[in-house]
C-alpha cells in the first residue's frame, strides 16, 4: 500500500510505500524527509493509494503450486514472522487503514471467532448416543 504526500518543500506529489518501515523519501527538486508510519503527523494531508505496480497475478490454483515448489524449508520461519509483523502492524494502526481494509479485518476475525465457537461447541457437545442398559455386558 503506498501512500501520497505533498511535499515540504515545492509541493509536488510523491508516492511512497509506507508499510515497509521508516524509509528516506526525496523529492526531484531535491528536498527529503523521513516517512515513520508510527508518526500520525505523517498522514495529515496524504491521501492511500491501495493499487500495486505489480503485474497482474496467474490464477490462484497455479500461483499456490508455483509458490509450493519454490518454497524452501528455510524461508518458512521467515514468512511467518514477517507475515505475524505485517498483521501486528495493520491491527495497531487499524483506524489508519482504508475502509475497505478495516472491513475485511473485522470480517475475518469474525469469522475466526465463529470458527472456534463452533470448534468449542461440537467439542463439549457432541457426545456419542448412550447405550441401552440391555446392550452392556457385566
Amino acid at each position: 500500500m503506498f501512500l501520497i504526500k505533498n511535499c515540504p518543500a515545492c509541493g509536488k506529489k510523491l508516492r511512497f510505500p509506507f508499510d515497509r518501515g521508516k524509509i528516506k523519501v526525496t523529492c526531484v527538486c531535491g528536498s527529503s524527509f523521513i516517512a515513520d508510519p508510527d508518526d500520525p503527523v505523517l498522514y495529515s494531508g496524504a491521501t492511500f493509494d491501495i493499487h500495486s505496480d505489480a503485474p497482474q497475478r496467474e490464477p490462484w490454483g497455479a500461483s499456490v503450486s508455483a509458490a509450493i515448489r519454490r518454497l524452501k524449508p528455510r524461508d518458512i520461519t521467515t514468512r511467518i514472522i514477517n507475515s505475524a509483523l505485517v498483521v501486528t502492524y495493520r491491527l495497531r494502526n487499524f483506524r489508519l487503514l482504508p475502509a475497505a481494509e478495516q472491513l475485511r479485518i473485522v470480517i475475518v476475525a469474525a469469522a475466526i471467532a465463529l470458527a472456534a465457537a463452533l470448534l468449542l461447541y461440537l467439542i463439549f457437545h457432541a457426545s456419542p448416543p448412550p447405550l441401552p442398559d440391555e446392550g452392556i455386558i457385566i
